[in-house]
C-alpha cells in the first residue's frame, strides 16, 4: 500500500485510512503505524464477540444484563417463522394474505436486517400473529413475548438509524461520526421511561457498550475538529455550555496556527485590478493589513452564526482549511464495500460518481490543491491479477482527472495510446463492415429486380407467340370452313342434275 501511494504521490496527501474490523488490518496498522515521542504505548484489547441468545437465555439476573430469559423462546418462534415463509410459496401467500407484507428473512451481511426483521413481525398485533402461526402450523409469540419484540426493536430503533447514517455514501464525512454517536446515546437514554421492566436496562447497557467501543472517538480531537467544521452541526449537537465554550476555544485555537487567505471573491477582485501578475508584483508596496479582514477569533465566531450550507464555508478560508484536513475520511467502510461489490461495473459508478462531486462542489473550492469532497481513488495496476488498493485521500483539482491518471495511467502514455488504437481499430472494423453489409444488399436488390424483368418479357413474349398460334390455326379452321362448304355445295349441284 506504502508503495502504490509512493508511486503515484499521494503519501503526503492521505490523511487517514479507514478499514473494517478485519484482524490483517488491524494488526498491520498497529504494527506499522507512526510512533510519536513522549506517547506512552498502550495495547488495544481485541474486540471479543459474545452470543447475546446464549448470554441472555441463561436466565440469570447478575451482572449488567438483566433481560428475562424469555428473549431465546421469541427469537426461535421468529426464526421459525421465518423459514416457513422463506421456504414454501404457501406459506408465503398465508402471511401477505394476513399480514398484507412479505417477511423480512435477517442476512449476516445487513447491518439491520435483524431490527427490520424484528419490526416486520412485531408491527403486526397478537391475534394476526396467532391466526398466522396457527395457519402455518408453528407456535405463536405469547403477548408478554410480543410486547418485548415492540420495546425491543424501539430501543434499536436509534440504532438502526445512526448505522444507516454512518454508512451512507452521500454525507460521508469524517464529521459526521461523533454527532451521530451523541445523538444515538442521548436518544437511547430517552426511551428508557417508557420500557416496562423487561427492557429497562437495555438503553444503559447500549450506551455504556457505545462508551466502551468508541472511547478513543468520543475523546478524539480530530473527530471534534471534523464535526465543529461541519456546517450542518457546527456546535448545535453539543449540549452543555461548558463544552460549547471547549469546542470554541479548540476551533479558534486550531484557526490561529493556519495562515490567513483572502476569500476567493476578493482574489477574483484583485485579479480583475490588475492587468498582469509582474504589474502586480511590481506595485507590490509594504503596507498594513487591511481592517476588514477577519481575525481567527472573528472568523470562528463569524461562522458559528453563518447558515448550514457547505458553501458557507469559501466566506472562511481557515475553517475550511480545517474542514479538509479533518473531513477527509469515512466514518466507515461500508460504501468502499459496496463499491468493490460491484466487481466489474465498480470503475464507471466510480467516474460518474466523481464527476457528480466535482460538479456539485466545484463553486466551493476551486483554486485549491485538495479537493474539497471525500474521494475515493482506486489506483489500478496493469498486472497479470490487477489489484485494485483503495485509498481515501485528498484528491487533485479535477477529481475525474485525478481518477483517470490513476486508473489509466495517462501521464505515462503508453497504456492510454493502446486504448485508443484499439478503440480506433473497432471504429474502422464497425464501418467497414457496416459498408459491405450495405453494398451486399444493394447488389442482392439489384440482381432481384433483374430477374424480375427478364421474367416478365419473357412471359410477354410467351404470350404473343401463344395469340400468333392461335390466330394461325383460327384462319385455317375457316379456310377448311370454306372448302367444305363449296364441296357440299358442288355435290348438291350434281345431285340436283
Amino acid at each position: 500500500m506504502e508503495q502504490i501511494h509512493s508511486a503515484f504521490s499521494l503519501s503526503h496527501r492521505i490523511t487517514a485510512t479507514v478499514t473494517d474490523n478485519g484482524s490483517n488490518f488491524v494488526k498491520a496498522f498497529k504494527m506499522f503505524a507512526p510512533t510519536e515521542p513522549n506517547e506512552e504505548e498502550e495495547d488495544e484489547q481485541d474486540v471479543v464477540f459474545t452470543d447475546m441468545e446464549e448470554l441472555l437465555g441463561v436466565g440469570t439476573t447478575e451482572g449488567q444484563f438483566s433481560l428475562p430469559p424469555h428473549f431465546r423462546s421469541a427469537t426461535a418462534k421468529c426464526a421459525a417463522l421465518w423459514t416457513k415463509a422463506s421456504r414454501s410459496t404457501v406459506a408465503s401467500e398465508i402471511v401477505d394474505e394476513i399480514c398484507g407484507k412479505k417477511m423480512i428473512v435477517p442476512t449476516s451481511t445487513r447491518w439491520n436486517s435483524f431490527h427490520d426483521a424484528l419490526s416486520r413481525i412485531s408491527d403486526n398485533s397478537a391475534h394476526d400473529l396467532n391466526t398466522l402461526c396457527a395457519r402455518l402450523d408453528i407456535r405463536a409469540p405469547t403477548e408478554r413475548e410480543h410486547l418485548f419484540l415492540k420495546e425491543y426493536c424501539s430501543v434499536l430503533k436509534p440504532l438502526t438509524v445512526a448505522l444507516d447514517i454512518l454508512q451512507g455514501e452521500d454525507n460521508c464525512y469524517y464529521g459526521v461520526l461523533l454527532p451521530t454517536l451523541e445523538t444515538l446515546m442521548s436518544r437511547t437514554l430517552a426511551l428508557s421511561d417508557g420500557l416496562s421492566r423487561m427492557t429497562a436496562n437495555l438503553p444503559g447497557v447500549i450506551v455504556q457498550a457505545i462508551k466502551t467501543r468508541f472511547a478513543p472517538v468520543l475523546e478524539s480531537r480530530e473527530a471534534l475538529l471534523a464535526a465543529l467544521t461541519l456546517p450542518k452541526f457546527k456546535v448545535r449537537w453539543i449540549g452543555a455550555a461548558e463544552r460549547r465554550e471547549a469546542a470554541r476555544a479548540l476551533l479558534i485555537a486550531e484557526c490561529r496556527t493556519l495562515p490567513h487567505e483572502e476569500p476567493a471573491e476578493n482574489k477574483q477582485r484583485e485579479v480583475a485590478t490588475h492587468s498582469s501578475a509582474s504589474e502586480a508584483d511590481f506595485f507590490s508596496f509594504d503596507e498594513e493589513e487591511d481592517a476588514t479582514s477577519f481575525s481567527a477569533d472573528a472568523e470562528v465566531l463569524e461562522y458559528l452564526r453563518s447558515g448550514s450550507e457547505l458553501d458557507v464555508l469559501n466566506r472562511f478560508p481557515r475553517v475550511r482549511a480545517v474542514f479538509m484536513k479533518y473531513n477527509t475520511a469515512t466514518p466507515s467502510s461500508a460504501p468502499v464495500e459496496r463499491l468493490f461489490s460491484l466487481g466489474a461495473s465498480a470503475v464507471p459508478v466510480l467516474v460518474r460518481l466523481a464527476e457528480h462531486r466535482r460538479n456539485h462542489y466545484r463553486e466551493v473550492d476551486t483554486n485549491s490543491c485538495y479537493a474539497f469532497a471525500p474521494v475515493i481513488t482506486i489506483t489500478h495496476l496493469a498486472t497479470p491479477k490487477r489489484y485494485m488498493t483503495l485509498s481515501r485521500g485528498l484528491a487533485g483539482r479535477s477529481i475525474s482527472r485525478t481518477i483517470h491518471n490513476h486508473l489509466f495511467q495517462l501521464s505515462d502514455g503508453p497504456l492510454f495510446a493502446v486504448w485508443t488504437l484499439l478503440l480506433l481499430l473497432v471504429v474502422v472494423v464497425v464501418v467497414v463492415v457496416v459498408m459491405v453489409v450495405l453494398v451486399v444488399v444493394v447488389v442482392v436488390m439489384m440482381v432481384v429486380v433483374v430477374m424480375v424483368v427478364v421474367v416478365v418479357m419473357v412471359m410477354m413474349v410467351v404470350g404473343m407467340m401463344v395469340v400468333v398460334v392461335v390466330g394461325m390455326i383460327m384462319e385455317v379452321m375457316v379456310v377448311v370452313v370454306v372448302v367444305v362448304g363449296m364441296i357440299m355445295e358442288v355435290m348438291m349441284m350434281v345431285v340436283w342434275w
